[in-house]
């Protein structure tokens, strides 16, 4: 959380100076020159959050407390107030989600955090739903945006994509013989787009999307 990171700041420069001090007798102080993480899409610009919005929703997260916020969804002209449960935060890609349950409602949604304003601490302790954890939730597909539920497809694919898909295949229990690719997958958004995006390289023999 940024009123944590604040206070934290002053160490993290004294770790880097101590980290630079070494580099030359330690070759493992040189070690975070050495590795990057790469996104495997097309890069996207992050959108800009509100900085108070931000530190808002983590105070709030943090307490397990209820938080009212304006929200601008995708598709109207103006915010509407809502008033949200947060659950946890998650990146993806260049976008942060909040997970958060609305009013007295149990059904988990994602809000996208650029899209908040006018965040109000309420001090008031939020409701989580039973059982919920957010690895769970990210693990049914929600932030692929899936109905949590299994597919099992079936595909004849050319000889570049079965290359691909022998050394990063798309489930545990893939399996190619000759032409055809059989894999239980979860059935999202996400996995529409990449077979869009294999272009002739695949023909999607079952089920019908």
């Amino acid at each position: 959380p940024a009123s944590m990171l604040q206070g934290m700041e002053s160490r993290f420069r004294q770790a880097e100076k101590k980290l630079d001090s070494l580099a030359e007798a330690n070759p493992t102080a040189k070690w975070l020159n050495k590795v990057r993480s790469v996104l495997p899409n097309q890069p996207l610009l992050a959108p800009e959050i509100d900085p108070d919005v931000l530190s808002t929703v983590q105070e709030c997260l943090l307490a397990d407390e209820q938080i009212e916020v304006d929200y601008l969804g995708m598709d109207v002209a103006e915010p509407h107030r809502l008033r949200l449960n947060p659950l946890g935060l998650v990146n993806r890609g260049p976008v942060t989600y909040l997970v958060a349950t609305a009013w007295q409602y149990s059904d988990v949604r994602l809000y996208v955090l650029h899209r908040l304003s006018g965040a109000k601490r309420t001090y008031e302790v939020s409701t989580k739903p039973d059982d919920f954890t957010l690895d769970a939730y990210i693990a049914s597909g929600a932030l692929q945006f899936g109905n949590g539920r299994n597919l099992s497809l079936k595909a004849r694919i050319d000889e570049h994509l079965a290359r691909i898909l022998a050394e990063t295949p798309l489930s545990d229990d893939q399996r190619i013989k000759d032409d055809i690719l059989t894999a239980t997958v979860l059935d999202t958004w996400q996995l529409q787009w990449w077979i869009l995006s294999q272009g002739n390289a695949i023909e999607i023999l079952a089920p019908k999307l």
